[in-house]
């Protein structure tokens, strides 16, 4: 994804499956060193990962997932450094009947991460926010996040990443009755490629069908047009998008799995010259579950909502690690 540069790729998104009762062991890590023909169009080559924990929830809570990343300058908490890793995601709030907040972390090299402590940043009366993204555009911090039980995408605005301000009231808001987006909304995946060239890739479903991908433009971040048709969709559901731009290609990270119910999932890729038609990647899912953390024993477990980065020749991607959870039976 671009904005402000290549070499500021971000984040991604959230889980297709929100609604499920979510047991977690922390957020992930892993690198992949690119091929020196990296990228050719439409073209995918073979991936080999690293995998590490390096965000575990806080004490009183049992999930920290959904990591939106940046490398930035103007650091909040390591203020000795020039730039570092900056990481919006989301945790459980005990003392409020476990509400989904938004949290922050900093980190030096992507791995140690150390926490504000004024966490969470963001828990206002609308109650629950899952799926938080943050870019950073003209100097200014803007983030997406789910609000009033995933039927709207409320927009917030900050200079600096941690006092928020809300700015749009359903920047992005359900489908016509009838349409493939008229149930609920999930992850979004937002960047600028020009002033007046926002553009967004979204997660959403209807009430009988499984979470597919949109895609959405606007002039200025705020007011939203659709374009009518998901964009991708798979057997099963499809979500977490995040968006990158190399050259004259889109790259997409996102979770997929086999059936309605969300679970379990994986990291899929895909690539596009549009935004609207999209090649998946020939051996998708090119990130498994592979790690007991990750739920790689069982069918209740994900990988998923990649947050991803080039950094110095690699690609970095945060992600969330779940090792348990329930779906309803396959009916």
């Amino acid at each position: 994804m671009v904005t402000d540069g290549v070499e500021r790729l971000r984040r991604a998104q959230i889980l297709a499956s929100v609604f499920f009762a979510i047991v977690v062991l922390g957020g992930a890590v892993l690198w992949w060193t690119l091929p020196r023909s990296f990228p050719i169009v439409f073209s995918f080559d073979t991936m080999t990962w690293t995998k590490e924990v390096v965000l575990n929830p806080s004490q009183g809570s049992n999930v920290a997932v959904e990591p939106s990343v940046l490398y930035d300058g103007s650091p909040q908490i390591l203020v000795d450094r020039t730039s570092v890793f900056k990481m919006w995601y989301r945790q459980f709030d005990q003392a409020r009947n476990r509400a989904m907040v938004v949290c922050y972390a900093e980190s030096g090299d992507g791995k140690a991460w150390v926490k504000y402590s004024g966490n969470p940043v963001l828990n206002d009366s609308d109650g629950s926010h899952p799926c938080p993204f943050v870019l950073r555009h003209n100097g200014t911090f803007f983030l997406y996040v789910h609000c009033s039980e995933m039927v709207r995408i409320d927009r917030y605005v900050s200079s600096n990443g941690l006092r928020w301000t809300k700015d749009k009231v359903g920047a992005l808001v359900l489908g016509a009755r009838g349409s493939w987006d008229d149930g609920n909304l999930g992850n979004v995946c937002v960047w600028v490629e020009n002033s007046h060239d926002w553009k967004m890739i979204y997660e959403a479903k209807s009430s009988m069908e499984p979470w597919k991908l949109g895609y959405a433009t606007s002039e200025d971040g705020k007011n939203w047009t659709k374009y009518l048709h998901p964009v991708l969709q798979d057997t099963g559901s499809c979500g977490g998008p995040y968006v990158y731009k190399l050259n004259e290609t889109y790259y997409m990270w996102y979770h997929c799995c086999a059936n309605k119910y969300g679970l379990p999932t994986d990291i899929c890729l895909a690539a596009s010259r549009n935004l609207i038609t999209w090649i998946k990647h020939p051996k998708n899912p090119v990130l498994n579950r592979t790690e007991a953390w990750e739920g790689s024993a069982g069918y209740e477990g994900q990988v998923a909502d990649p947050s991803v980065l080039l950094v110095e020749g690699s690609v970095w991607i945060w992600y969330s690690a779940v090792p348990n959870q329930t779906p309803p039976p396959d009916q």
